[in-house]
C-alpha cells in the first residue's frame, strides 16, 4: 500500500536582498508572490523516495550533498531515490555567484535548512495515498529563444520585427506530464506537474517571484484547493521560453505569466481527473554517473581578460565586458581543479511514471528523445535536478554560437556532453525496460 505526505516551507527574502538572474546585479525592491520549497514524499513495499521543487535559480551542488546526507540518515531516502530541483525562476533568493550578482552564503544555508525541513514535515504526514499519471501535448505556450539572423549569427529573444530575423533554431518539447498523489478521501496531497518553458516572465523586474510556476501554483490551488502541496518540475527549456513574436499573450511581463500558468493548470486538470488512481505502485530509483570535459578557455583569451581585469577578481565589475573576462580567469581556476565532471543522471520511477533529471540546462530536443526512448508511458525529464553544471545545449548548437554557448563558469561543458548524458540515460532506461 502506497503512503505519501507533502510539505512546503517558505524562502521569500525581505526587500534589499539581491535577486540573481541578469548579467547585473538587481537589488529587490518588493515581493510580487511568496517563493517555497516544497517537498513529496512517497512510501511504497518499504521504499521511500522524495521530490522537492525550489522557486531558485538553481540548488547549489553542495546542497544536494548536505541534504541528501539528511534525507539517508534520517528519513530512509537514499540518494538514488531523491530528487531536488530548482524551478529556474529569475526572480528568486540570491543562491547564485554567475555574472554579476554575488552569492550569499546565509542564504545558501537557510534554503538548505528549509529543504531539510520540508522533507521532514512531508514524511512526518504520511497518509494512505493513491496516485494518477497523466500527459498530453500543450502547444502553444513555449517558443524558440534563439533565433538565426543574415548576417550569421545566432541570437536570443529578437524583435518579431527585426529585419534581419531569419528563422527560429531548435522546436520546443510540448510535453506536459503531471502526476496526481491522492488521499483517502479522494483529496489531493500533491500536484506535480512538469513542463519545459524558461521562467522569465517576469523580466528584469525588481521584486521577488516564482514567475509562470507561480501562476501555476495558484491556478492549480484554484481548481483543486490550497490543502494540495503543488511541486513544479521545469523540463528541458535551455533553449525555450514565453515569448511568441507573433502573440501578444504569450511573453514577457504579468498578462504573459498569468496566461501561462493559467493554462497550464486548466489543460492538465481535466485529464488528470479522470485519470485512473493506483493505491499500489513500484517506486525504483538509480544514479548515472557520466564524465564530462570541462571546455578550456584559450590562451588569447585569458591573456585580453587578464589584461581587462588585472587586479582581485573578488570584486565583481558591473559591466558585461568585464564580468566576461571575469568569467573566463575564474573559470581557468576551475579547470585546473577539475578538468573533468562527473555528471549524476536521476532516473525515478514511481508506478507507471518515469522522472530523468540532468543536473545543467538543458536544450529541449534532449527532452523530446528522452519521452521517445522512455520504457513508461508517462515521462518527465527535468533540468536543473540535484545540482547544476551549466548550460548543456546540442553540438549543432555551438557551431551558431549564441549565449548560451559562451564559455564561462555556467556554460563550460564539452560540445558532446548532451550526447553523452543522453546516451547513458538511454543505456540505464534500457535496462529499466529488461526489468518491468
Amino acid at each position: 500500500m502506497l503512503r505519501a505526505g507533502a510539505a512546503r516551507v517558505d524562502i521569500t527574502p525581505s526587500p534589499g536582498e539581491a535577486i540573481p538572474g541578469q548579467w547585473l546585479e538587481r537589488r529587490a525592491v518588493g515581493v510580487r508572490d511568496a517563493l517555497f520549497a516544497t517537498a513529496l514524499v512517497l512510501e511504497s513495499e518499504g521504499r521511500r523516495a522524495g521530490l522537492v521543487s525550489c522557486d531558485v535559480l538553481s540548488l547549489r551542488n553542495r546542497t544536494v550533498h548536505r541534504v541528501r546526507a539528511e534525507a539517508d540518515s534520517r528519513l530512509g531516502i537514499p540518494p538514488e531515490r531523491l530528487l531536488l530541483h530548482g524551478t529556474h525562476t529569475h526572480t528568486g533568493p540570491p543562491l547564485s555567484d554567475a555574472l554579476g550578482t554575488a552569492i550569499d552564503e546565509a542564504w545558501v544555508l537557510r534554503v538548505d535548512d528549509a529543504i531539510a525541513q520540508a522533507l521532514h514535515a512531508a514524511a512526518a504526514a504520511l497518509q494512505p495515498a493513491s496516485i494518477a499519471w497523466h500527459s498530453l501535448l500543450a502547444p502553444g505556450l513555449a517558443f524558440p529563444r534563439r533565433y538565426h539572423f543574415v548576417d550569421g549569427s545566432v541570437r536570443m529573444h529578437p524583435a518579431g520585427d527585426d529585419p534581419g530575423l531569419l528563422r527560429p533554431e531548435g522546436v520546443p518539447d510540448e510535453g506536459l506530464t503531471a502526476m496526481g498523489v491522492f488521499g483517502e478521501s479522494g483529496a489531493p496531497i500533491a500536484l506535480v506537474a512538469s513542463f519545459a518553458c524558461h521562467p522569465v516572465c517576469i523580466g528584469s523586474a525588481v521584486e521577488y517571484s516564482a514567475d509562470y510556476p507561480g501562476a501555476l501554483r495558484e491556478g492549480l490551488w484554484a481548481l483543486w484547493g490550497k490543502e494540495a502541496q503543488v511541486l513544479y518540475l521545469n523540463g528541458f527549456s535551455a533553449d525555450v521560453g514565453p515569448d511568441d513574436v507573433d502573440d501578444s499573450r504569450c511573453g514577457y511581463g504579468e498578462e504573459g505569466l498569468r496566461y501561462l500558468g493559467s493554462e497550464l493548470a486548466a489543460r492538465v486538470t481535466p485529464g488528470l481527473r479522470q485519470a485512473r488512481k493506483a493505491p499500489e505502485v513500484v517506486i525504483e530509483g538509480s544514479l548515472v554517473r557520466t564524465p564530462l570535459e570541462v571546455r578550456q578557455p584559450a590562451a588569447e583569451a585569458l591573456e585580453s581578460a587578464r589584461r581587462a581585469l588585472p587586479g582581485d577578481l573578488a570584486e565583481i565589475p558591473q559591466d558585461v565586458v568585464l564580468l566576461k573576462a571575469r568569467e573566463l580567469l575564474l573559470l581557468e581556476r576551475e579547470v585546473q581543479e577539475q578538468p573533468v565532471i562527473d555528471a549524476e543522471i536521476t532516473l525515478l520511477r514511481i508506478g507507471d511514471g518515469l522522472i530523468v533529471g540532468w543536473p545543467g540546462e538543458i536544450f529541449s530536443a534532449y527532452g523530446r528523445r528522452i519521452r521517445r526512448l522512455s520504457p513508461l508511458r508517462h515521462t518527465m525529464p527535468v533540468a536543473l535536478a540535484n545540482g547544476c553544471h551549466g548550460y548543456v545545449p546540442t553540438p549543432e548548437a555551438f557551431g551558431g554560437g549564441g549565449y548560451e554557448t559562451w564559455l564561462c563558469r555556467s556554460s563550460k561543458l564539452e560540445p558532446r556532453a548532451g550526447d553523452k548524458l543522453l546516451l547513458a540515460t538511454r543505456d540505464a532506461m534500457a535496462a529499466m525496460r529488461q526489468r518491468l
